[in-house]
Parts: structure tokens; C-alpha cells; sequence
């Protein structure tokens, strides 16, 4: 017999989900001033929009630099809004990072689930775009250690 009152193993989207999947901005507070964040085109932010990116930008830009711009054709966020010191700490962690996994070839999936790991959450929500300062210098210097003791690993072989 079908058992009707088994739960869905997938779990109620949320509020920002649904709107997101209607077409709906964002509400979102900057995190360093707490004025709104507004959906703009990235001509804002960017020099050379050639791909037309949108930007959530702070209602207090320029004077608040803080900003997150959509993935390509949505307007969902790549992440949280970010100032320049932020943006350049992710920046900085995703290179070092990228590098790390490409070197020794773990694989994306891999290498998020290696993220996961040094981070302590979980690999759904380990992603750069989120994170603030103190875990961006996290995953810098994890995955500069990781890569050199592959790198040292690999000169013991020879």
C-alpha cells in the first residue's frame, strides 16, 4: 500500500528561493552601512559590462563600495555583498585555492568537498562568494600548506 503521509525528502524552499525562481530581487541590507541593496545594471561597477551583468549595489555607492553582482542571466547573487578589502580577499582565495586543486587534480567536486573539510560546514554552503574575512584567510592559508606539502610530497618521489 502507498504510504500518502511519508514526508518529501526534499526540504520547503525558502522565501528568498521562491522569489528568486519568480524573478524577484533580493531584499538584502548592506552588511557595512545597512542601507538596501538595489538591482542595477553592472555599468555601475564594471568598465566593460560586455557580458550585461547585474549588480546588487548599496544604495550608498560610491561612498559604501559594496556590491555583489547576479549570476550570468539571472538576478540571483554569486554570494554576499562584499566591500573592496572583502572582494580582494576572495579574490585572493579562490586563485590560491583554484590552484591547489588543479595542481593535484582533485576535481571541483573534490575539491569542495576538501573546502568543506577545512571550513567545518557543509559542502552545500561552501562556497567563496560567502564568506567573510576570517574565512577567506582560512582557505589562503590552508590551501597554501595543502599545496606545498604536495609539492614536497612530489619532489620525494623523484
Amino acid at each position: 500500500m502507498l504510504n500518502t503521509k511519508a514526508k518529501s525528502q526534499h526540504p520547503k524552499s525558502t522565501k528568498k528561493q521562491r522569489d528568486l525562481s519568480r524573478g524577484k530581487p533580493v531584499r538584502m541590507t548592506c552588511p557595512y552601512c545597512g542601507k538596501t541593496m538595489q538591482l542595477r545594471s553592472g555599468d555601475v561597477v564594471y568598465k566593460d559590462n560586455q557580458y550585461n551583468r547585474k549588480v546588487y549595489v548599496c544604495a550608498g555607492y560610491p561612498a559604501c563600495d559594496t556590491y555583489v553582482r547576479t549570476q550570468d542571466g539571472t538576478i540571483n547573487p554569486m554570494g554576499t555583498p562584499a566591500n573592496k578589502e572583502l572582494r580582494r580577499l576572495r579574490y585572493e582565495a579562490h586563485q590560491v585555492f583554484d590552484q591547489m586543486w588543479q595542481e593535484m587534480r582533485m576535481g571541483k567536486e573534490g575539491a569542495y568537498r576538501w573546502l568543506a573539510g577545512v571550513t567545518g560546514i557543509p559542502e552545500e554552503a561552501a562556497h567563496i562568494g560567502n564568506f567573510r574575512e576570517q574565512m577567506c584567510n582560512l582557505v589562503i592559508n590552508e590551501s597554501q600548506i595543502t599545496l606545498k606539502r604536495f609539492r614536497e610530497s612530489r619532489k620525494e618521489l623523484r
